[in-house]
């Protein structure tokens, strides 16, 4: 019964976990529901050993797949994920890259015969009462900077949202629709680099939590310039390389925060205003 309950714990809420697998991005999120949306799959096979103890041990389906954009520390670790579980479906960027892991990627989800959901806005998705997906960026046509072909994905439940926004650049955030910015988490773009630094867009945001997914590199992210223009707007700052996973749970009014390397819990962050 006890372990039921620890599987079972989080059901009527909305847990988003931002894990720490180095330079890369890897997000798992989990509906009220139980059901389960990973958005970028980090450089190595890392993420797969963070799935076992965050998702019911009976689980074994992800019912969306989505990849921001054709770089091998957002990827990589979704061609051994697609062996292990069934995936319902995928969106993926309109820009491809000839490489050799992304073309392996592409063959694993034609093998396993994958639904591809086109990345087209608009694009809202009711996926559950009160919660939405919504697809606020996806150029149609190719980028020169591959970062720029970034899909941005805002969810929303209540009072709560999440932003991520794979390694979009400062120049090219400005197209984001600014009616749907407002969010309470922000994953900074680009593993906080300084090309991604956009002050004006993120004054929009207005994040409550800021979180860098980031490992050791030799780019120099994140980038202190980053760090302190979004303390300056008022979030909490928390790169995944000193605090490890960082799990946020909101039942749409309060959210409540978790970072493992660093043993503690947040204060929570008060409710939002309805959008």
């Amino acid at each position: 019964m006890l372990w039921l309950r620890f599987q079972l714990r989080d059901l009527g809420r909305l847990t988003v976990r931002l894990f720490d697998v180095g330079q890369g991005d890897a997000v798992l999120i989990t509906s009220p529901s139980g059901r389960q949306i990973i958005v970028d799959g980090g450089p190595d096979n890392t993420l797969l050993h963070k799935l076992g103890p965050s998702m019911p041990v009976w689980d074994r389906e992800i019912e969306l797949l989505v990849v921001t954009h054709p770089h091998a520390d957002h990827f990589v670790g979704l061609i051994e994920l697609l062996r292990r579980y069934r995936v319902a479906q995928v969106m993926l960027p309109s820009q491809d890259a000839d490489t050799p892991e992304y073309q392996a990627f592409v063959r694993e989800l034609r093998r396993q015969a994958v639904p591809v959901l086109a990345a087209r806005r608009p694009f809202r998705q009711q996926l559950e009462p009160g919660m939405e997906l919504r697809l606020l960026y996806a150029p149609e046509t190719p980028q020169q900077n591959p970062n720029d072909a970034s899909l941005v994905l805002q969810l929303a439940f209540g009072d709560f949202g999440v932003l991520l926004t794979g390694d979009l650049e400062a120049e090219a955030q400005a197209q984001l629709p600014q009616p749907f910015l407002p969010s309470v988490v922000l994953k900074v773009p680009h593993h906080g680099s300084r090309d991604a630094l956009n002050v004006a867009v993120w004054e929009m945001v207005a994040p409550q939590l800021a979180v860098i997914s980031v490992g050791k590199n030799t780019y120099g992210h994140p980038s202190v310039r980053v760090r302190r223009a979004l303390e300056r707007l008022g979030a909490e700052v928390l790169a995944t390389q000193e605090a490890g996973d960082i799990v946020v749970v909101s039942d749409g009014r309060r959210t409540s925060v978790d970072a493992s390397k660093l043993k503690r819990h947040l204060v929570p962050p008060p409710p939002q205003t309805p959008r």
